[in-house]
This record gives structure tokens, sequence and C-alpha cells, in this order.
């Protein structure tokens, strides 16, 4: 065999390997650890472990040695039972199976197949290196290329029964086109000799991340920065929009005005009618002020605490929201016990002002301190 007769599937398994370093570059970026990150890296790396070794397959053969021809093909036939293992457990994580579960596959499987690679080392009976380095294939390949059938339909298995009882088909039905078109890259591979089918693996990678792994990771990602309670978005998000502000303010940028808000009553509320009264309270307060400042993003940083940061329209619009934010609020109550109570929502706003404060946090001050005021002259009237 001469060198030209394998450039093609170098030049294949060059791209398929760049696809999946790649794929866990774009993963690395990620700040946080994500939902299946090491399940599906580990997919990742087993598929671009079989691209080098049977990079290194292909070129023993234009270049002989028989030991090192040896070692890379059981390492070769190793990684071929392990991958569709990891695709397996990928499923099972997404599936939630137990961790019994689990072993009860791996452990046979895994000792089934490390036994038949020592075994073949000593008495090949799927391939055979010969003295000069020629790489042989034997009359029981088939049984040995042909196991991780077993494993990817094991899978298959997982996902059906996943879509069969899931809310989230979607994901259901991606998992189960990714496993059919890896069992059908196997079959042709265990069947016909001569076809390169881990570049198709690894391409396939990208349709698992893309409809699966990343749109999973989005939506969790999404809850780590949201309020269990009321849904807005939590002190994380507020935390990393103020880095985002205050780079925008340092270079003298952009209209920004900031609405602080406190819902009066919450402790005697919790302490007169429960906590989940005062839950009530807190999510009926969040509705209204996501109501009312409806182009703004609205945060929950305390426990009765709510910022607005407006930009755009609503800050345009800024006297005029906040004189219909007290006007509204006349109307606005929760049944505790069968009993009607107001709700109060103190407020106060600040614009930014470059002449009196570079940063967010000077404009937050101002904002709190209205809100202070405004809470005083509430309790007042209230008395």
């Amino acid at each position: 065999m001469k060198l030209q007769d394998i450039l093609p599937y170098l030049e294949m398994n060059a791209i398929a390997a760049a696809t999946c370093i790649a794929i866990l570059g774009r993963r690395q970026k990620r700040i946080s650890p994500a939902f299946g990150q090491h399940f599906f890296d580990h997919i990742v790396l087993s598929v671009l472990a079989m691209l080098v070794l049977e990079t290194a397959s292909w070129l023993l053969q234009v270049y002989p040695s028989y030991y090192p021809h040896q070692v890379i093909m059981a390492l070769y036939f190793l990684m071929q039972m392990v991958s569709p293992l990891l695709v397996a457990r990928y499923c099972m994580m997404l599936n939630r199976r137990d961790l019994t579960h689990r072993l009860r596959l791996y452990l046979p499987a895994l000792f089934v197949v490390c036994a038949a690679i020592v075994v073949n080392l000593a008495h090949p009976f799927a391939y055979r290196i010969t003295p000069d380095g020629v790489y042989e294939r034997l009359d029981h390949y088939f049984l040995l290329a042909g196991w991780p059938l077993v494993y990817i339909a094991g899978a298959v298995y997982e996902c059906v029964c996943y879509y069969r009882c899931a809310h989230e088909r979607d994901i259901a039905r991606h998992l189960i086109t990714f496993c059919a078109i890896a069992c059908t890259c196997t079959f042709i591979g265990a069947a016909i000799w001569g076809i390169t089918i881990w570049p198709m693996l690894a391409f396939n990678l990208v349709y698992l991340y893309l409809n699966v792994q990343r749109r999973r990771e989005a939506e969790l990602g999404d809850l780590a920065f949201r309020d269990s309670l009321t849904g807005l978005k939590n002190t994380a998000a507020y935390r990393r929009k103020l880095n985002e502000l205050d780079a925008l303010l340092c270079e003298g940028k952009g209209e920004l005005g900031v609405v602080v808000m406190d819902v009066n009553n919450l402790k005697t509320t919790n302490d007169t009618y429960g906590h989940e009264a005062g839950n009530d309270l807190l999510r009926t307060a969040a509705q209204y002020i996501c109501d009312i400042f409806d182009h703004s993003p609205v945060y929950r940083i305390g426990g009765d605490e709510f910022v607005a940061i407006l930009q755009g329209r609503d800050y345009h619009s800024r006297e005029e929201l906040i004189a219909r934010f007290d006007r509204e609020m006349a109307g606005l109550t929760i049944t505790c016990s069968g009993e009607t109570h107001p709700v109060r929502i103190a407020r106060g706003l600040a614009v930014w002002n470059p002449e009196n404060g570079a940063f967010f946090a000077d404009v937050f001050h101002q904002a709190d301190q209205k809100m202070y005021a405004n809470k005083q002259r509430m309790k007042q009237a209230a008395e």
C-alpha cells in the first residue's frame, strides 16, 4: 500500500478530528458546568481517539512496524467497544436512570470487551498482524466489530422508552436519530472493509451537540440565572449585567435609568398568614413590576427587593412609567385567608449622569435613597 492510496482517508480523518476539537473548544468556553458536560465530552474524546488510532493504523500499513501496529490495533478495538458504552451512558443520564442500572450494563460489557482484546492478542480470532506488519481480518471479525451494535441498539431502546414517557419528546427524538446514525455507521464498518466510519460519527456529533447538548445547556443556564419563586432574573444575572453596564458607562456611552423597589409588609404577612401568603405577595409584586416596566429587565436582588434597569423606550418614558406605577398600585391587592389586603411597593428612580458618578453603583445608590424616602412617606400616609 502506498501513501497516495490512503490520502483520502487521512484527509477525512483530519477534518473529522478538527470537528471534534472545535466542539470541545466551544464547550470549554462555558463558564459553569452544564448539563451532561462530562458525559458528552467523553463521547467526543472517544471518537477523537478512534480517529487518531485509525490514522496511525493506516500509516503503519504504508510503513510497516509489527509491535506498534499490534498495540494500536488493540487500543483501536478497545475504544471501538467503549464508545457505544459512552453513548448508552449519555442516553441513560438524560433518562435519569440510577447508578445500579448503569453498572448492570457496564461492568459485564467492559469485562467481555477487555477479555476479548487480551485473548485476541494471544490467539487471534478477529484480527491479526503478520510479522511484516500487514493487518489481516479473520473469519470472526464481525463478532468483535459488531459488538457495538448491541449497545447502540440498547441506547436506542433507552431513548424510545424515554420518548414514550417523557415531556421533552423533542430531545428523545434527536437522541434516537443520533443513535440510529451511529448504529448504521457501526454496521457498515463491521460489514464492509475499506470504508472509514469514524469521520461519519464525528460529524454526527455536531448534530447531537446542536440539537441536544447545546439546547439543554442553554435551558439550564437560563435556569441558573432565574429566581425560582418569581421567574425574574436573579442576583447572579444582576451581577453579570452590572459588569456590562460598568463597561458601557466607563466609555461614557448610553442612557441609563435605575428603579429600585421594595415590597412593604413582607415580614408582617409572613408572620401573620404564613410564608405561602408571603410568596403570593412577592409573586403579585413581581408580576405588577414586569407589567409596568415591560420593555426593561427586572431583577429580584433580595428577599423583597427588585431592580429595573431602564434603557431605550422605557428610559425615555421613565417619568410616565413612575406616575403609572404609583397610580395603578392603588388597585393592587392579594387575598390572605379570605381577606383582601393592599400591595404596596416603595420605589426610587435615578438617572445616570457622568458628572455625578461614573459607575452603576452610584446610580443605584441614588435610586436606593429615593426608594427609602418614598417608603417613609408611604408609612406616614398609612398611619
